[in-house]
């Protein structure tokens, strides 16, 4: 014990352990901090001159190489340019092989092209210098020059023909009257582009990288670097939104590097990005900091020798009276201690003495406490191992509490368990007599009141009474007069309490703050094992509910099968070993031995079979018996798969009437009713109501859309309200719209629209209901007519007409009225 108390005054750093070895680092701190920091801030600036000479040396090459590459595209642009105004392009009376003939003298004249194009206005291929036809309207060269007054680059992209990464510029081909007759264009190799940029050296290991708008690198010095995706690099982000800077990234391999970009190359819609590698930028600061690093290493060391030679005059006192210290940790605590004088050692010297005294009383009294905890600590393994033999509950707490108070030698134990409200502890099991009359009593406590059992419970902690005499809040228990001392332990896992462990001695302070971790400890185990046996009690008792529910359901569905098989009638079958039979009302019973096996299908039994030997000289065997359980076994298993069989034939054909009785109710609805697919408002059913409305059979209507019926707009209007009723996944209710019927006829519908979801509850398919509403219109709007000729003739009449209801007032009187009798209608 006391190797590892020294052990752990030591410290794992050896220079902390050393007066001497402090005060050399502190003067060392002291001295080489300013020195360091010197050293450290001349670095620094040395360091950042030399990058920003390097940055600005990458910025400087990076300019100069897209400035080549600008004018290199430019001169091709003049190329092209003048190439689109040459009459022999749009002259009427030059063939195709005329012009391509100039095209390759024109081709070979430059030499910076791998192929030429002319095309029409329709984007047909008229004459190529390679072997390119057919329509080319689609392509972007095509379709930004004939947008142009000027030659137009492309971006790079991989040409078949050429089998190759190509750059097309193109111009729009115009004649003397300033028409617009086709394109000519031009295929630059990206090779040619390569060179330029590679011409230049940035540096060893240096590059530029061009990137498009897309984020896609399309010039490298690297070929299998074309078309790689960039985007995630923060220097092409920033050069995308129109930023240049110089800052530290990495670059298209994913190495660290120097990167400067821009947006400003001269160059459409293409981004520059220059790249140097870290290690080259950083190679003359990494010179720099090793001259540095020796110079300050010499500088060290002089001053670590001379610190080294003043901190032994200093601590050499000191490291006698450790000498001394480590005799007393050793556990020699009469060792003599030489006092050196009244100043701060000799009063630690003194204290020493003191120190030695006093630890030598306290070793004295150590061995027996020490034997004391560990006896404590095996007989709580000893309960732990109990614990964990018993698995149910009722079983384990009375063996428990016995244990526990045998092996402590107390005087009472018991546990209680708290209820499911947490209201009342139960208790659940008590030593002897007294523990049996509690027990009997149905004994609880109210968790309100006060008591021990109720303080661990609330405060979750151990309760200790080491005396009971000497302390006022303990109450006595008549059962138990001799408590001299106790504990209660609340039972717990986690912050669930589940129930509190009492123990009780006739001996003052057997339960001190002191052995109150070994019995939480114990608690610890019993609450673990408590848990354990309450699952185990809940799982068997789930168990045999499911075994139950199980059977009886078994029982169910094999009844009502059998009862479906037989109508009746009792099921069965015998054989004689030359063929089965039905089984016969009466079974012969007459034969002097028999053996009946149950024919058991998860735990419920549906029959039996039933073998009868008829030959006394050959008795049944355990062989037999045995054979006679596997087939029963078999025929158990055989007759529950043909009973699903059937019942999922069953089930088929119900669905399928279903089905089938829907499909006729849809069918016969007088509405149209159709149904579209959510993805694309592609019809894929239609009744016939529907189709004798529209007049449009459903085999054609199903797999097209409304496009493929109806004008533009009003298709447009259709897809409209169907996008709607699946974005909000509710109801739309049309209460009138005009559609083209059948005969070419104008009809009114009332329709409803509802989005039918799949079994994710996303909306799959637009159900939609129509009613032909022209007949009702029109109804209406005679009643109208009407009613308003009815009301003109009446105001108009010389006579005076009026109505009366059954009270004796007048509801209505005509104009007339004031005419006959001077007084108007409202008077």
């Amino acid at each position: 014990m006391t190797s590892t108390i020294n052990t752990l005054r030591r410290s794992r750093w050896p220079w902390q352990n050393s007066i001497q070895s402090r005060l050399i680092i502190v003067v060392l701190l002291v001295v080489l901090i300013p020195l360091i920091s010197i050293f450290t801030l001349s670095f620094l600036q040395t360091a950042d001159t030399l990058q920003q000479s390097a940055a600005a040396d990458v910025q400087s090459l990076g300019t100069t190489v897209t400035k080549n590459l600008d004018q290199y595209l430019n001169q091709r642009r003049g190329d092209i340019q003048v190439l689109s105004h040459a009459e022999i392009l749009w002259g009427l009376d030059n063939t195709p092989d005329i012009k391509i003939a100039y095209l390759k003298s024109y081709q070979a004249a430059y030499n910076a092209y791998d192929s030429f194009y002319i095309a029409d206005l329709s984007g047909h291929i008229v004459a190529a210098t390679d072997s390119t036809t057919g329509y080319q309207s689609d392509k972007d060269w095509f379709k930004n020059a004939l947008n142009a007054q000027d030659a137009v680059l492309s971006d790079v992209y991989y040409l078949d023909t050429a089998k190759a990464n190509v750059l097309t510029i193109s111009a729009p081909i115009i004649n003397d009257a300033g028409e617009t007759l086709g394109v000519v264009a031009g295929n630059i190799n990206v090779q040619k582009l390569i060179d330029i940029v590679g011409s230049t050296k940035i540096g060893n290991s240096g590059e530029v990288v061009i990137v498009n708008q897309k984020g896609l690198i399309v010039v490298d010095p690297d070929p299998n670097a074309l078309f790689k995706d960039v985007n995630h690099l923060k220097g092409v982000q920033a050069a995308l939104r129109g930023e240049t800077a110089t800052i530290t990234d990495v670059n298209d391999d994913g190495n660290p590097a120097l990167v400067y970009y821009t947006p400003d190359t001269g160059l459409e819609n293409w981004i520059a990005f220059v790249n140097v590698p870290l290690t080259e930028v950083n190679a003359p600061v990494q010179a720099l900091a090793l001259r540095a690093a020796l110079l300050g290493l010499i500088a060290i060391l002089i001053i670590a020798v001379a610190v080294l030679f003043v901190a032994r005059r200093i601590v050499r006192p000191i490291q006698q009276l450790t000498g001394v210290a480590g005799r007393l940790s050793a556990g020699d605590f009469t060792t003599p201690i030489p006092v050196s004088g009244a100043d701060e050692i000799g009063q630690l010297a003194n204290t020493f003495r003191i120190m030695g005294r006093e630890l030598q009383g306290l070793v004295d009294t150590l061995e027996e406490r020490v034997q004391s905890r560990t006896r404590d600590l095996a007989t709580t393994i000893e309960v732990g191992r109990l614990a964990n033999s018993i698995y149910s509950q009722q079983e384990l707490l009375p063996q428990l509490v016995e244990f526990i108070r045998s092996k402590f030698d107390l005087y009472y134990t018991q546990i209680y368990l708290l209820d499911e409200a947490g209201r009342f502890a139960l208790l659940r099991a008590g030593t002897g007599e007294v523990g049996q009359k509690l027990l009997e009593r149905h004994h609880k406590l109210d968790l309100e009141e006060t008591s021990l059992v109720a303080r661990a419970v609330k405060t979750r902690e151990a309760v200790v009474v080491s005396d009971t005499e000497n302390n006022p809040s303990h109450k006595p228990n008549m059962l138990l007069p001799a408590t001299r001392s106790e504990t209660a332990i609340p039972l717990q896992i986690g912050d669930v309490v589940l129930g509190v462990l009492d123990m009780q001695a006739n001996r003052p302070n057997t339960f001190t703050q002191e052995n109150a971790s070994v019995f939480e400890a114990l608690a610890g185990q019993i609450a673990a094992v408590l848990r354990g046996a309450q699952a185990f009690d809940q799982v068997q008792a789930a168990t045999t509910r499911a075994e139950a529910i199980n059977e009886r359901l078994t029982n169910e569905t094999w009844g009502g099968y059998l009862d479906t098989l037989a109508n009746g009638q009792q099921v069965g079958y015998e054989y004689d070993l030359e063929m089965p039979r039905p089984l016969s009302d009466q079974l012969n019973t007459a034969s002097s031995e028999q053996v009946a096996e149950p024919i058991v299908v998860r735990g419920a039994q549906i029959g039996s079979i039933i073998v009868k030997n008829d030959d006394a000289r050959f008795p049944l065997q355990q062989d037999d018996e045995e054979l006679i359980q596997d087939t029963a076994r078999l025929v158990a298993q055989a007759l529950d798969q043909f009973r699903a069989f059937d019942e999922v034939k069953r089930s088929e054909e119900n669905a399928r009437s279903v089905q089938s009785f829907l499909d006729s109710i849809i069918e016969n609805i007088p509405n149209m009713v159709f149904v579209k697919d959510a993805k694309d408002l592609r019809f894929i059913s239609l009744n016939k109501a529907g189709e004798d409305l529209l007049g449009i059979s459903r085999t054609t209507m199903i797999g097209k859309n409304d496009y493929d019926f109806y004008p533009q707009e009003q298709a447009d209007w259709f897809t409209s309200k169907d996008r709607e009723v699946l974005a909000n996944d509710e109801m739309v209710d049309i209460p009138e719209e005009l559609i083209q019927a059948a005969g070419g006829l104008t009809r009114y519908l009332h329709t409803k629209k509802i989005p039918i979801r799949d079994a994710q509850g996303h909306a799959a398919f637009l159900l939609g209901i129509s009613e032909d509403i022209t007949e009702r219109k029109q109804a209406q709007a005679a009643l109208v007519e009407s009613e308003r000729r009815y009301r003109q003739i009446i105001e108009e009449a010389t006579d005076v007409v009026y109505t009366i209801d059954p009270a004796g007032f007048f509801t209505y009187i005509s104009p007339s009225a004031k005419r006959l009798t001077g007084f108007s209608p409202d008077d």
